[in-house]
């Protein structure tokens, strides 16, 4: 429903662009990936206070999700999950986060440098990085207009068919 990939590099280094070992990549609940230098620790990612939880993948499918310490170092090549403090709130158990685990996780993994554009990015919409590590969203130069296919609708009264088979 109305959800996009995207992939948002902050500050991560261009000189070897398609090796993603030096990174860390960080997948967001909406499918957003952020991908960041190493090194790096969870409390220089989730800020303080803390507006997010990380963990590993293994993490959030245990049955007891506990989230990355504040002073853990994050490794690079290693995939994260971001989840806001308004989850936990939720009842979900790793049976439900299974699927979306996998899923989000194979987006991460899919996440590639195109160097033409400057931009790590899996779907739309793009982002770009000016050389101050600042993101900037591109805008599309096509604008597409959006038309529904719509079909002849044929109304029937209930009330005329009622009628004929009385007769």
């Amino acid at each position: 429903m109305g959800s996009s990939i995207s992939c948002k590099r902050v500050l991560a280094s261009t000189s070897n662009p398609q090796k993603l070992n030096n990174v860390i990549r960080m997948v967001h609940l909406n499918g957003h990936v952020t991908i960041l230098d190493y090194p790096a620790t969870v409390a220089e990612v989730s800020g303080d206070p803390a507006k997010y939880f990380l963990f590993t993948q293994a993490q959030l499918l245990s049955n007891i999700s506990m989230p990355l310490k504040p002073d853990t170092a994050l490794e690079a090549g290693k995939i994260y999950f971001v989840l806001p403090l308004s989850f936990f709130d939720s009842h979900v158990s790793p049976v439900d986060l299974a699927p979306i685990t996998k899923r989000l996780a194979s987006r991460a993994q899919k996440c590639t440098y195109k160097p033409r554009s400057k931009d790590w990015s899996v779907g739309s919409p793009k982002e770009a990085a000016n050389g101050d590590g600042q993101v900037q969203a591109k805008k599309s130069s096509k604008s597409r207009s959006w038309r529904p296919i719509l079909d002849t609708i044929r109304e029937m009264s209930f009330n005329r068919g009622i009628e004929t088979d009385m007769l």
